[in-house]
């Protein structure tokens, strides 16, 4: 006897009724919504209870020994089923029909395989020509990021491929949500690899993009998109034939239809992994991330991150279990400078706070001294630049030449980046973060803090704007590592922005611009440095200092003067004995701009007389004076 073609089969009972009634009830118990059959042996997409895509289809064949229909649902299953209204009775009709539904299949087989040949290279093109994405509604409503998108106009490309990497077609999101597959696409067994799957590591499924990203932003693991629920085991299988070893776990939609956790479920047991879905029905991943926060989720998947306050968040120590706590010990670095420190370096534009920087950095690395601070051990550095050319600073980063036996820094510069840099966002902060725990570093410097941070909607001024940096940069602190900001100054010479900024500062450098006017090169820079704030430093260490550097065949050479108190002694002792201006300056060795900062501000003191209105000729006659003595 002849075997009918492969897939499951289902026979009408034998009713005097069309059987075009008993095909259509076959496809809507299936769950394919379709209004009329449409015959001549086509393939037909239509659509599926509960969802917008259409993930189903159906041929129908209304000629022939006995009418049959195979259909399917690619959301669910890749085996055909089949309808009939009858069974064979004779054994030439079963053979005959036997051959004519398996030519039926091959032909349905055949053009659909080419209809993918053609999806795939048709999206292989559009992607190829497609800018990477960056910013959409749709990423912002959802609050992650674009892993690996196209823009397609208003549009967002979730490329779909195959565990290979070989694309596939790829899906269509909206402004406002909505998903359509591009036609032709084969998205069975389709994925979307957000991040580099490793050979035994673990490694996330979920359903959405939305929901992938959430959780690969969350847990900071690769993580693959299936598209649908339906398609979650198989992508499961194809990851467990690639990579054998791999820990493959399912984060799973808590549908209140139960789809979203069985086939979870099913996925995580074809391939030995677990499956996660969030607590609340209705929600996935990505909802949680929307409403409680990126911890949230990372709590719930992995464990860590959030703790409740019934788990200890809020819990307080006896004094002797608190110091019996051990903690790192803070490790001196250089001169003032430690481990689990936050330090400031504050100035207007164009004074030098970028050179102090760079200073610091170097000598961090290379275990120099500077100034007048020794150094106690090299560290590992990273410096962030939001500001600058790629240009500049490279040749900023050239005056200061690479040793041996030092720790090469580490440089990442915003101007070289495919994506913005925003250190208010929680993927930003975890990716810094898992950097400088991968290349072992010590102290993060971020220059400068202005081009680095922003939160849409708040005011520079705001606590609201420095708030989610600060926060982070207090646990990197809490960690050991020393993190030093550049920032610019107000028109008071304090830190720009909220007074809020500085409270968990340690130490804050306030530099003044010193050099001389007549100095028409920009590249040497002359100020004084301030402490504005001085948490443990020792009465030496918060003693002013004026610091200049000079390019000196392409490399920068530093100077340092202590800025004593005795200065301020001798300028009114001077002044007294009628010395004058310029005759002061040379004596003492200093600056104009800070001798005149220093009268101004002695006079304010009442220590100097003010200057006094005279006579035309005896201002003329000072001004000569003071024109032949400078």
């Amino acid at each position: 006897m002849p075997e009918l073609p492969g897939g499951m089969w289902a026979f009408g009972e034998e009713k005097e009724q069309p059987p075009e009634w008993g095909a259509l009830d076959a496809l809507r118990e299936a769950g394919l919504i379709v209004e009329h059959l449409v015959a001549g042996g086509h393939l037909q997409r239509v659509p599926v209870e509960g969802s917008r895509n259409r993930n189903g289809w159906y041929v129908w064949h209304a000629d022939g020994t006995i009418p049959h229909l195979i259909y399917g649902r690619w959301d669910e299953s890749d085996t055909p089923q089949h309808w009939s209204p009858r069974q064979p009775r004779t054994f030439f009709e079963r053979e005959q029909v036997a051959e004519e539904r398996r030519a039926a299949i091959e032909r349905y087989e055949r053009e659909r395989n080419e209809k993918w040949v053609r999806a795939a290279e048709q999206a292989q093109a559009e992607l190829d020509a497609a800018p990477l994405a960056s910013t959409h509604p749709y990423l912002e409503r959802k609050r992650v990021h674009a892993h690996g998108l196209r823009a397609l106009g208003a549009v967002l490309a979730v490329p779909a491929t195959d565990v290979h990497g070989n694309i596939c077609g790829y899906e269509r999101i909206s402004e406002s949500g909505e998903k359509r597959y591009m036609p032709g696409s084969r998205m069975s067994g389709a994925m979307h690899i957000l991040s580099e799957v490793l050979p035994e590591e673990r490694v996330w499924v979920t359903e959405g993009y939305a929901t992938a990203a959430s959780v690969m932003e969350a847990t900071g693991e690769p993580t693959v998109c299936a598209f649908s629920a339906g398609n979650l085991k198989r992508v499961a299988l194809a990851l467990r034939e690639r990579f054998p070893r791999a820990h493959i776990w399912i984060a799973a939609d808590h549908d209140a239809s139960g789809v979203g956790q069985r086939t979870g479920r099913e996925a995580a047991q074809a391939v030995g992994g677990q499956c996660r879905y969030p607590e609340s029905v209705g929600d996935d991943w990505n909802d949680i991330h929307v409403s409680e926060g990126i911890d949230a989720v990372r709590w719930a998947l992995v464990g860590e991150g959030r703790r409740t306050p019934d788990a200890g968040l809020l819990e307080p120590l006896r004094l002797s279990e608190f110091l019996s706590l051990k903690l790192s010990p803070q490790m001196p670095l250089l001169g003032p400078l430690k481990t689990g420190q936050l330090i400031f370096i504050a100035s207007p534009t164009g004074v030098g706070k970028t050179q102090m920087a760079h200073a610091i950095q170097h000598s961090l690395s290379y275990g120099l001294g500077w100034g007048g601070w020794a150094s106690y051990r090299t560290a590992g550095v990273m410096l962030i630049d939001g500001e600058m050319s790629a240009q500049e600073l490279q040749e900023r980063q050239r005056r200061y030449p690479s040793i041996a036996g030092g720790v090469e820094p580490w440089i990442l510069c915003a101007a070289l980046s495919e994506v913005e840099i925003n250190l208010a966002r929680e993927f930003d902060q975890q990716h810094i973060s898992a950097l400088m725990d991968k290349h072992d570093i010590q102290v993060l410097m971020l220059d400068n803090l202005m081009s680095l941070n922003w939160v849409e909607g708040a005011s520079v001024n705001s606590d609201e704007f420095w708030t989610p940096i600060r926060q982070w940069l207090i646990k990197e602190r809490a960690k050991g590592r020393l993190i030093i900001i550049v920032d610019h100054t107000n028109s008071q010479g304090e830190v720009f922005g909220t007074k809020t900024k500085t409270w968990h500062a340690d130490i804050v450098y306030l530099l003044r611009d010193s050099s001389d006017e007549e100095d028409e090169n920009k590249e040497n820079v002359q100020f004084e440095v301030k402490i504005g704030k001085g948490r443990s430093l020792t009465r030496e260490e918060k003693q002013s200092f004026e610091a200049a550097m000079e390019v000196r065949r392409g490399e920068a050479v530093w100077t340092h003067k202590a800025m004593k108190a005795g200065h301020l002694d001798a300028i009114v002792e001077m002044v007294n004995l009628g010395m004058s201006d310029g005759q002061i300056v040379d004596e003492l060795g200093i600056a104009r701009r800070s001798f005149y900062r220093w009268k101004k501000a002695l006079q304010k003191e009442g220590r100097l007389p003010r200057k006094k209105s005279g006579t035309k000729a005896e201002n003329g006659g000072r001004n000569s004076a003071k024109s032949e003595t400078l």
